[in-house]
């Protein structure tokens, strides 16, 4: 298995308001913006905070939109 790498670009949805909306396996999404300190998440799927590879997954979803991104 590989962990902490970029997922696929078509995983991530551009919003109107500058944020991306990442998608990954099953209900797993979350809504990334960028601020002065980075990459922040402020939305996630409800419940999705509970699940042990929800943090796994938020990393993994900051790789990709830095990769794909970048500014």
């Amino acid at each position: 298995m590989k962990f902490n790498r970029a997922m696929r670009k078509d995983c991530v949805t551009a919003n109107e308001d500058g944020s991306w909306t990442v998608k990954g396996g099953g209900w797993f999404w979350c809504r990334i913006t960028r601020t002065d300190l980075g990459l922040s998440v402020v939305e996630t799927a409800p419940g999705m905070m509970a699940k042990k590879a929800a943090r796994l997954f938020v990393s993994e979803a900051k790789l990709t939109v830095e990769k794909h991104f970048s500014a």
